[in-house]
């Protein structure tokens, strides 16, 4: 019998991310309260700790935040162009002082990039065949997951930041860059390359959520944050999730739904058990994860 990859790890005591069930049910989830001015978009709680507003209305509250900052950006970049203009120059001096706005405009410009890449990657999400929820919890760190109940991928988050950050893991689904596993809903070939770009996307936003996240630097610009700084991240609550063995089990490796048995092992090189995969093993023919065009993984609208 062809042997699947929760076979091979269903021993695996040190994974147990992967081969543990884990309830993904709405109803486990502590939400934690986030309110807005307007009272159309302020979320109550109720049902111990359960928002009463919808997944569209979660969307629809963050998608509008992260628009309205890219508008303030793209505002930005304006006004700092106006100040560039050779002829606004006067002076060699002039010149000189030129150059600490020339960073700030090129600054603004890798946030502006980015932004626009993460609405139009909402947009995208918005319009595929798979099914995405979004939901709010407290904690100190999001994730996402499979839910084999309902047969979404769930944006579990903290807040816009957050939602920006795993949004961007939905994209990475999307491109066939990233799986799931049907049986616990854990990710599964997500790489530090993913994390890479999900921290960018989460900069963009908001640098300051990325600012105060504790490393073996401080990420002060998008070139910043590296395969070394995501491995050395420290959450508050002390643990490394991107660590060799940290919860996150990320891929050493970059890897992808159509990368072979051989580049698979090498990315998990720290599990001694896979290895066991049979020749001929391939994400794409093990019935047990879960992948952009799947048998079944094309359903209704999103959201």
């Amino acid at each position: 019998m062809f042997r699947t990859l929760i076979a091979v790890l269903a021993t695996l005591s040190a994974w147990p991310f992967l081969v543990s069930a884990t309830p993904l049910a709405s109803d486990s989830i502590i939400i934690h309260q986030f309110s807005r001015t307007a009272s159309s978009d302020s979320l109550s709680i109720a049902n111990g700790g359960q928002s009463q507003t919808s997944s569209a209305g979660l969307w629809a509250i963050y998608e509008k935040e992260i628009t309205d900052t890219c508008m303030t950006v793209d505002a930005a970049i304006r006004q700092l162009k106006a100040r560039t203009d050779p002829g606004a120059l006067q002076t060699a001096t002039d010149s000189i002082a030129l150059i600490p706005v020339l960073n700030r405009l090129n600054f603004l410009n890798n946030r502006s990039y980015r932004l626009h890449a993460v609405l139009e990657n909402l947009q995208r999400l918005k319009n595929s065949s798979v099914r995405y929820r979004v939901v709010n919890i407290s904690g100190v760190e999001g994730r996402t997951a499979y839910d084999k109940t309902t047969g979404e991928i769930v944006f579990y988050v903290l807040g816009a930041a957050s939602f920006v950050h795993e949004t961007a893991h939905g994209g990475q689904f999307e491109d066939r860059k990233i799986a799931y596993l049907r049986t616990t809903g854990a990710p599964f070939g997500n790489d530090l390359q993913d994390e890479i770009e999900a921290y960018c996307w989460q900069f963009a936003f908001d640098p300051g959520s990325v600012l105060n996240l504790q490393s073996t630097s401080v990420a002060l610009t998008f070139a910043g944050i590296t395969e070394d700084w995501v491995k050395h991240l420290r959450l508050p609550d002390g643990s490394m999730p991107y660590s060799e063995k940290g919860s996150a089990q990320l891929a050493r490796k970059t890897i992808s739904v159509d990368s072979r048995r051989k580049l698979v092992i090498r990315a998990y090189r720290f599990l001694p058990q896979i290895k066991q995969l049979p020749a001929g093993w391939k994400i794409t023919n093990d019935p047990n994860i879960y992948y952009k065009g799947a048998p079944g993984s094309e359903t209704a609208s999103t959201r």
